[in-house]
């Protein structure tokens, strides 16, 4: 599997384990010191992540990703996404999401959120 595949397989995981209630899914793709920025400007780690999830079960009934390109640097991948979600909340974001291959694991290790202004 090619270094891209592998990330997509990533998004992917990361994108569908949230909904099951599958957060230490989350937690082994988020790097340990992953940092995120929400499109309030807030940034959070990964304990402020798994929490943020953990007090909002179930809060999207399907999810949608599209337009979804990644781009290989070395160890370094870089993946742009166009997020849905419906449910109790409805959102439609941006999102860039950065990953580092740390020996021959990928992680995400940051990642920033744009809000649909259209």
């Amino acid at each position: 599997m090619s270094d891209a595949e592998t990330v997509l397989e990533l998004e992917s995981t990361w994108g569908t384990a949230p909904i099951v209630g599958d957060l230490d899914t989350v937690a082994g793709v988020v790097a340990d010191d992953w940092i995120g920025v929400a499109p309030t400007g807030q940034t959070m780690g990964k304990a402020d992540l798994l929490e943020m999830l953990a007090s909002h079960p179930n809060i999207f009934n399907s999810v949608r990703y599209s337009d979804v390109m990644v781009k290989i640097f070395g160890s370094t991948a870089v993946v742009t996404s166009y997020f849905e979600g419906s449910g109790e909340l409805e959102l439609r974001q941006r999102y860039l999401r950065v990953y580092a291959k740390r020996g021959e694991t990928w992680q995400c290790v940051a990642t920033q959120i744009a809000p649909e202004t259209s």
